[in-house]
């Protein structure tokens, strides 16, 4: 894969969330989550699909604010899915645009989940993202360029590994002493779904934690039906 065509892939599949890297100060938590319950509700019925990859919400979080619009629990279809991908433009030439466009095409996407997860503990929130592909070998490269290209940009430090989970990459925002909210993106794959993860909080930002919850969906991944 040419670096344009992965570079315009990468604008397609995880635009929102390098985007929001840069705005980490302005899309940070900044309210109170009060009183929440221990545990949210589980669904009346098993959920199938894309939908079974996502693992149950663990006892420490609940769910959290909507995900770009999408909501904080949802899936989307091929036909949705192929849509949201290919908002994302900004930055990009229209050779790029058009570049990203069919490269998109070329992963065959069935789908999308969005979920995202607030910490009972620290207001930590986590934006899960899943995009079950296809052509899985593309895929696989296309998560091995979003680590290489977010080494590429340089001001992002490099973020905590995530045990047994040797393809997850994880990258935090420049240190600065004129915000006190942090942001940590992270990139990994298993099987035929690419995960994208985008935490945010206050300073010091609970890595660990974030990385934890990405170890346990790339688990249930591994192992459907497994995870606790």
């Amino acid at each position: 894969m040419s670096g344009a065509l992965a570079l315009a892939v990468v604008a397609g599949l995880g635009t929102l969330a390098f985007d929001r890297l840069g705005d980490a100060d302005r899309t940070a938590p900044t309210v109170v989550w009060a009183n929440p319950p221990q545990r949210p509700e589980n669904p009346a019925a098993e959920p199938t699909g894309l939908a079974a990859k996502l693992p149950p919400v663990p006892y420490e979080y609940r769910l959290g604010p909507d995900v770009d619009g999408l909501g904080n629990n949802t899936v989307l279809g091929r036909k949705q899915a192929v849509v949201k991908f290919k908002e994302g433009t900004r930055g990009l030439t229209p050779a790029q645009r058009k570049a990203r466009d069919r490269a998109i095409d070329k992963l065959r996407l069935q789908g999308i989940a969005a979920r995202s997860y607030v910490s009972l503990d620290h207001g930590l929130i986590v934006e899960m993202r899943l995009a079950q592909i296809e052509n899985a070998k593309d895929g696989r490269m296309l998560a091995a360029f979003q680590s290489e290209f977010a080494d590429a940009l340089g001001v992002l430090r490099k973020g905590p590994a995530v045990p047994g989970f040797k393809n997850a990459r994880c990258f935090l925002t420049p240190k600065s002493t004129e915000t006190k909210f942090d942001a940590m993106f992270c990139s990994a794959y298993e099987g035929d779904v690419l995960v994208n993860v985008y935490a945010y909080g206050l300073r010091p930002l609970g890595t660990a934690s974030a990385t934890e919850l990405l170890r346990l969906q790339l688990e249930h991944l591994e192992s459907p039906g497994e995870s606790v």
